[in-house]
């Protein structure tokens, strides 16, 4: 039947020929003879009633071949809108590119359809990522009306969340020029109240960055993301003396992050740009990142942060080394993770009589992460897990012999007794030890593995060994899966690939701080 092959034909988006074209004009004539005969039929004797009833069924089997057949002559409606959509999410470049948003916009101009389903999906109208240049520019003027153009679509209800250079699209600016953040407020003050995130580039020198923050508009903003300039700072003197910034300025900000090394930037310049430079309000941020930090900077960081839930910490020693840092409070969600690489020349002392408060905050621990290759000497290994009795889930990035923690962990230890009673799954990171060490995985101290798994039987519920993937061949899983099977603690032993590893699983445990939801992270 005509029908079928019309709604086949609909399901597959296919083109007309001319054969299907003419069965179109036919069935309008056919149905143009049905109405009419229905028409000569309502003036004839009731007996005749029936005959009128299965011309008009008739007619409803035509007009409904002849609908479909119109929505596939119809080209706007050759594509369905999640098809549309689809299309305007990865077309032409990816979700963080500066210039998604014009071709957005280019591609609404394609029919009445496609404009609707543009400014259907709220991402791309709450969402702006924009390189503005500034007045100098040529494309200055296109740029602040598609701007403009943007914010009218986004309508005045819709959160928005910013991230915006203001400077030439290819970057070839030597000086930074302050125009541009006028540009900016001139641009955005009206919708200020609206914004949730704002994440500003890398062309605002600091003494017109931290005026544009005391904007008491910005009573909405929740997230703020500050970069460190692209260019070399002036040789002059930054004055960054702004006073503290009342409460009522930024009363809903609970993110921030200071990243690409801004203050390593301006100390390899000997400009006085510090952490207590940028009066914010951190006493009521629950989220924290802050890279190539000195250890004072962090420390009264981590003073006023009293509802810190989370933070990523990049330290740096005086021999000028970034050393991370990750923190995460136990106050609210009850996990903390931490990582620090310690070399000979350093002289952070966080394991030393400064470490106390962060011992402090361990006391109701759930998740403890020790990654990036930190130096878990035995000694810290047992202070850490004094402090820790409550952690469930261990993760450990090791780039040092291995057996010791292993003993470590064993409930059968004296000194150890009742640590970390309730650990129900570890993960342990030795790609790096045998990659510095030029062992293999054949060294593994298999024997002390097997003690460690009978010592947690009955509690331990997995464990999971990530080494390289180049070790990781079938002959050793084999003889790796062997010796395993001859535990009887029950426990779910897996060796697993760098390749394996990629993309999932435990290394993407640590949570986003710029959703608001509880994500997966990647440890990087």
């Amino acid at each position: 039947m005509l029908n079928s092959h019309f709604q086949t034909l609909a399901k597959i988006n296919c083109p007309l020929t001319d054969t299907e074209l003419r069965d179109v004009r036919a069935l309008r004539e056919r149905l143009a003879t049905a109405r009419a005969r229905q028409l000569e039929l309502i003036g004839l004797p009731f007996p005749l009633g029936p005959s009128a009833r299965c011309v008009s069924q008739k007619e409803a089997r035509i007009a409904g071949d002849l609908s479909t057949c119109r929505a596939l002559l119809d080209p706007i409606r050759k594509l369905p809108v999640g098809v549309i959509a689809k299309i305007l999410a990865f077309y032409p470049l990816s979700s963080d590119s500066a210039e998604r948003h014009i071709e957005v916009s280019r591609l609404g101009q394609i029919s009445s359809r496609w404009r609707r389903a543009a400014l259907s999906v709220p991402f791309f109208w709450t969402t702006l990522r924009l390189i503005l240049p500034d007045a100098t520019n040529p494309t200055y003027a296109d740029a602040r009306l598609y701007m403009i153009d943007w914010f009218a679509r986004a309508g005045p209800a819709a959160p928005l969340a910013l991230h915006i250079d203001v400077r030439t699209p290819t970057h070839d600016d030597a000086i930074l020029r302050v125009e541009g953040l006028d540009v900016l407020v001139r641009l955005v003050s009206p919708y200020l109240g609206r914004l949730r995130y704002l994440s500003l580039g890398q062309a605002f020198r600091w003494d017109v960055l931290l005026p544009f923050l005391a904007q008491t508009q910005f009573k909405n903003l929740g997230s703020l993301v500050l970069s460190a300039p692209g260019d070399a700072p002036s040789t002059q003197t930054l004055d960054v003396s702004n006073g503290p910034l009342l409460s009522e300025v930024l009363p809903n900000l609970r993110r921030v992050k200071f990243e690409q090394e801004l203050f390593m930037l301006f100390n390899s310049f000997s400009h006085s740009v510090a952490l207590k430079d940028f009066s914010l309000p951190f006493n009521r941020l629950t989220h924290l990142t802050l890279e190539s930090v000195d250890v004072k900077g962090w420390s009264k960081a981590m003073q006023d942060c009293i509802m810190l839930q989370f933070g990523i910490f990049h330290l740096r020693g005086t021999i000028g080394l970034c050393q991370p840092h990750r923190v995460r409070s136990a106050r609210h969600a009850g996990s903390l993770n931490s990582s620090h690489r310690v070399i000979d020349a350093d002289d952070l002392g966080l394991w030393g009589p400064r470490a106390n408060g962060m011992f402090a905050q361990m006391s109701k621990l759930l998740f403890l992460a020790l990654v990036r290759a930190w130096p878990i000497h035995v000694e810290v290994f047992h202070q850490l897990l004094e402090h820790a009795p409550y952690v469930t889930e261990l993760e450990m990035e090791l780039n040092a012999d291995i057996a010791p923690f292993f003993d470590a962990l064993q409930d059968r230890t004296p000194v150890l007794q009742a640590h970390v009673p309730r650990l129900t799954a570890i993960l342990v990171d030795m790609a790096i030890y045998y990659a510095l060490s030029a062992t293999t995985i054949d060294d593994f101290p298999l024997d002390g593995f097997l003690d460690f798994l009978e010592s947690r039987a009955g509690t331990l519920k997995r464990c999971r060994l990530y080494i390289d993937g180049d070790e990781v061949h079938h002959v050793v899983r084999e003889r790796f899966r062997r010796v395993v099977n001859k535990s009887t603690s029950g426990v779910s032993v897996s060796l697993t690939s760098q390749h394996e590893m990629k993309g999932r699983g435990w290394r993407r445990r640590l949570p986003n701080p710029h959703t608001s939801a509880v994500a997966l992270a990647e440890c990087e």
